[in-house]
């Protein structure tokens, strides 16, 4: 427990103060959008509840800047009935897939780092995630982010740090959603909430 408190504290100071890579529309504030769709999350050498921890926590930050996310069940169901699998997912351009979901906007969510190692005595955990906004009328990509984070322990036996490394997934993720979305302005106008339900957490069969 001791050593678990370390990492979390260590989390908690490591990577502040780092500039997030990001670029941005010049123009942002005139297409800031209405609704957007955040799509399954890219990266198969990662699991996939870290990858389900990405988009439900990139969801509940829209919500939190004034933003307009359709709910993730919602966005699954329309996939699934356009039988968008793997390949036609990656293959479609952002603006058709924006057109097929109905939403002014579609995020897109990639692992582009995903470092787990476990040695006797030693662990490191290091994920790194971009994030891009495309509007859906052009299809242009009016943001990106890029950010990682990495964790390491030493001296736990081996069973253990990987029940440590695996509780702290879910701070090192937002902590990369936090940085990502620091670079990307709240939206100032007023929203229709969206109904969001109870979102399932349930994946497309080639995402898990």
């Amino acid at each position: 427990m001791k050593r678990l408190m370390v990492i979390l504290i260590l989390l908690g100071v490591s990577g502040c103060g780092h500039a997030v890579p990001h670029k941005i529309a010049k123009d942002y504030k005139n297409k800031i959008t209405g609704t957007i769709a955040v799509l399954p999350v890219i990266g198969e050498k990662a699991d996939s509840d870290v990858r389900y921890l990405f988009r439900i926590m990139t969801q509940e930050r829209l919500h939190q800047m004034n933003y307009n996310p359709l709910p993730i069940g919602v966005v699954d169901e329309k996939l699934t009935s356009a039988n968008i699998g793997k390949k036609e997912f990656l293959s479609k351009p952002p603006a058709e897939m924006a057109g097929l979901l109905g939403v002014d906007a579609v995020i897109y969510i990639t692992i582009t780092d995903y470092d787990r190692d476990f040695l006797i005595t030693y662990a490191s955990l290091g994920i790194e995630a971009r994030f891009d906004m495309y509007l859906g009328a052009a299809g242009e990509k009016i943001w990106t982010a890029k950010y990682k984070h990495k964790e390491s322990d030493f001296g736990i036996d081996k069973n253990m740090l990987k029940i440590q490394i695996t509780k702290i997934y879910e701070p090192i993720i937002q902590r990369i959603v936090d940085a990502a979305f620091s670079t990307l302005p709240a939206n100032p106008e007023k929203r229709e909430i969206i109904k969001q339900g109870e979102d399932k957490k349930r994946y497309f069969e080639w995402l898990k």
